[in-house]
Formats: structure tokens, C-alpha cells, sequence
């Protein structure tokens, strides 16, 4: 249930009734009670288990996963990603006085799997992970830095714990098709002051200066970064609130893409 996460963590109990999903934004939507806070769960609309990954986001701070789930309209951007995962979006920080809700990312998936499992779905088989983070989120996703994950990505989110996150990169290796086990990608707007000298501690950054109109402007050197950096043409809060940034983004990855629809005659 745990993608080979195990590390005889228990999931966090759920209430017993499993509750009915719901179509939602072309895909398919549960919202899970934990002991840690609600949990959102999202599948596109032509899910495939077989050659699925997993997507968490994490939204910042003067927000709940509620509130955004529904005010950064996330299942929309979901869609516009066009990527085959199971998205999952727990509760984080609302402010600097609250800590993390979910000290292991092991926990959150071992939690959402077995919920998903129970709802007849079948969970992801690819073991590929990309953890979205926003603003405040980088308190949460340190904690997480020894779990296997192949992507992170912080929008405005690099503001503290930099020599974590260096460390974590800097174990990146070459897989034999030539991708790296480990990227990381930087938004920056308001974190600039953080970022750029983070930036410059690696002589192999692909740099970019805005967020580009569509994923085609991404050519191949860009997706097989190791270290992403982008400046922001949005606002703090208008990089998840824009609809453009995410599923940008989330294009970038190693996740594998939704199939079209069959055409018939």
C-alpha cells in the first residue's frame, strides 16, 4: 500500500464509513476525515493504475486545504496538467505557530492508500512521487526529505532550511536513461533575496524568466534538470491562485501523461 515506502509507520486512522466520491473538474474526487486533518483525494477522468505516480500538494499559510481546494480551484489545474496520478492534498500550516500536520510522507500515503483502496480503486504501481509545496509548505516538505521522492517542487516556498535542501539534491544520481532519481524546482517572486543565492551554489542550474504561456515551451534540456529555477511574472499568491504555474509545471515532471480519449467513427 505504500509504493515500498514502509518504515513500519501506521497510517493515520480514518472514520470508518468510507465516504461516495463525486465527479469533479473531469476527474473524480474524495474528501477523507484523518486524525491529522482532511485529506483530499483526485483521480483524472482516464486514470490508469498501471502507469500512475502520486502528485502532493501543499498549500501555504491563511489557508485551509478546504479553502484552497476550492478558491485555487487545484482539481482544475489537476486536469490541465493532463498527468496520470492519484493527487493527493492533506491539510499544512495555516500560519508559523501551527507544526506540521504530517511529521512522514510514508504516513499520508500509507493513510490514502488504504482509503483509496477501499473505495475499489486500485492504487498507483509506478513509484514516482512529486511533492508541490507553497509558500509555508517548505516546513512540511523538509520533514519529508528522507522519503523517496522524485520531484519537488517549491513555489515561493524556499525560504528557510536551505542546507536541507541542497543536501537533498546534491545526492541526486543519472539514472542509465540518462534522468536524474532526484530534481528540484524553484519558483521565485517574493523569495527571490532566498533563492538566488541558493541558486548559486550549483554550476548546473537551467534557469528561466517567467513562467511560460504552455508546456511546449519546455524543451528537453529543461525537463531533465536537476535543478529548475524560474522567475515568477505572479505574485506571491497569484502562482496558485492564476491557474497557469501548476499545471505548467506538473508537465515538467517524469509523470507519465492521461491517454486521450479513443475516437470513434
Amino acid at each position: 500500500m505504500s509504493l515500498g515506502w514502509a518504515r513500519n509507520r501506521k497510517p493515520i486512522a480514518t472514520r470508518p464509513k468510507v465516504p461516495k466520491g463525486e465527479p469533479q473538474a473531469g476527474g473524480f474526487h474524495w474528501r477523507m476525515e484523518t486524525a491529522r486533518g482532511p485529506v483530499h483525494l483526485w483521480i483524472p477522468e482516464r486514470y490508469d493504475a498501471q502507469m500512475a505516480g502520486v502528485v502532493v500538494y501543499l498549500h501555504g499559510y491563511y489557508t485551509t486545504i478546504d479553502e484552497a481546494w476550492k478558491e485555487h480551484r487545484l482539481p482544475e489545474q489537476f486536469t490541465a496538467s493532463g498527468k496520470n496520478a492519484l493527487f493527493l492534498a492533506p491539510e499544512a500550516p495555516k500560519g508559523g505557530n501551527e507544526e506540521p500536520f504530517w511529521d512522514s510522507l510514508s504516513a499520508l500515503a500509507d493513510t490514502a492508500m488504504r482509503f483509496f483502496a477501499s473505495t475499489g480503486q486500485i492504487i498507483p504501481q509506478v513509484p514516482n512521487v512529486t511533492v508541490m509545496g507553497h509558500s509555508g509548505a517548505y516546513r512540511t516538505i523538509v520533514g519529508w526529505l528522507g522519503d523517496p521522492i522524485r520531484h519537488i517542487v517549491l513555489l515561493d516556498a524556499l525560504y528557510g532550511y536551505e542546507r536541507d535542501f541542497a543536501q537533498w539534491i546534491d545526492q541526486a544520481e543519472l539514472t542509465p536513461d540518462g534522468e536524474y532519481d532526484r530534481q528540484l524546482t524553484i519558483v521565485a517572486w517574493d523569495t527571490l533575496r532566498w533563492s538566488e543565492p541558493f541558486v548559486d551554489l550549483f554550476a548546473d542550474v537551467v534557469m528561466v524568466p517567467r513562467v511560460p504561456d504552455r508546456a511546449t515551451a519546455f524543451d528537453e534540456n529543461d525537463r531533465r534538470a536537476r535543478i529548475f529555477y524560474m522567475w515568477s511574472q505572479y505574485g506571491h499568491m497569484e502562482i496558485v491562485t492564476e491557474g497557469r504555474t501548476i499545471p505548467i509545471l506538473l508537465t515538467r515532471t517524469s509523470l507519465t501523461n492521461v491517454r486521450r480519449a479513443t475516437r470513434t467513427r
